[in-house]
């Protein structure tokens, strides 16, 4: 799972769901709208923080294989060479705890409209403007994932 998992994530109509339904059609990727992981998540680390009752039983490396089984159930039946991009809007929000438990995980966040990411889309690359770069430029913008969440998290 370490290596075949990322994260999609996005503030409303910034063009998450439309990321993960363009990936979802190259089937080496696993890309839904939404998935319930993100609840399934946290719910985990509640029940597993120090304000839950049971947490005097539970040592970091429990809470460790608690919140990473959370994906490993969810996933098991995804085959083994599919990359895996959940997406919940949710994500940035936990993005220290999946540092620590995905190291090579990467994060991609949509930031621009849906119009500008058709327009890109639809573009003839011979009609852009010379040296412009504008539909390379709004692709990069669209998906930032070039570094893993630890290299990305570090400056702060």
């Amino acid at each position: 799972m370490q290596n075949r998992l990322h994260f999609i994530s996005g503030l409303p109509r910034s063009g998450s769901t439309l990321l993960a339904a363009l990936l979802r059609q190259n089937p080496r990727f696993s890309a839904f709208m939404s998935s319930p992981v993100y609840a399934f998540f946290c719910a985990m680390l509640t029940q597993t923080s120090a304000r839950s009752e049971g947490s005097v039983f539970i040592d970091d490396a429990i809470r460790k294989r608690l919140l990473v089984s959370t994906f490993d159930a969810y996933y098991h039946d995804t085959p083994p060479e599919t990359v895996i991009f959940d997406t919940n809007r949710g994500w940035t929000t936990k993005l220290s705890r999946l540092v620590e438990l995905f190291l090579a995980a990467k994060i991609a966040k949509a930031d621009v409209s849906v119009r500008t990411l058709f327009a890109v889309c639809l573009a003839d690359p011979s009609e852009a403007k010379a040296g412009s770069g504008e539909p390379a430029r709004a692709v990069a913008d669209y998906v930032v994932f070039r570094t893993p969440l630890a290299a990305a998290c570090s400056d702060r």
